[in-house]
């Protein structure tokens, strides 16, 4: 269950790398949210966060994994779908001649 709930918060890197045609700006969002997600998860509120909740799912945050509930995995699922659709919409509207 933790991979697959893994596999749906990678799904926006997908757009990241699309959008900027390269590597670089997906592996900066990832660095950006792995800081962040551990910060957040640190303060109480990972349960909140997409990309903190695969963590806690495990376990690696103790306690924490209590905390999550519903609204988190549709919080999740929300995010990993917002990220299918604009990666759909950006390839069917972009001009791929360049």
């Amino acid at each position: 269950m933790t991979t697959v709930l893994t596999i749906l918060i990678g799904i926006p890197n997908a757009f990241f790398a699309v959008w900027q045609k390269g590597y670089l700006a997906p592996l900066g969002f990832v660095a950006l949210t792995l800081v962040f997600s551990q910060i957040i998860a640190a303060t109480g509120y990972g349960y909140y966060f997409p990309w903190s909740i695969p963590g806690l799912y495990s376990g690696a945050g103790g306690k924490y994994k209590l905390q999550l509930n519903e609204l988190s995995y549709i919080i999740l699922v929300l995010t990993g779908l917002v990220g299918y659709f604009s990666t759909i919409i950006y390839w069917k509207y972009t001009d791929h001649v360049k």
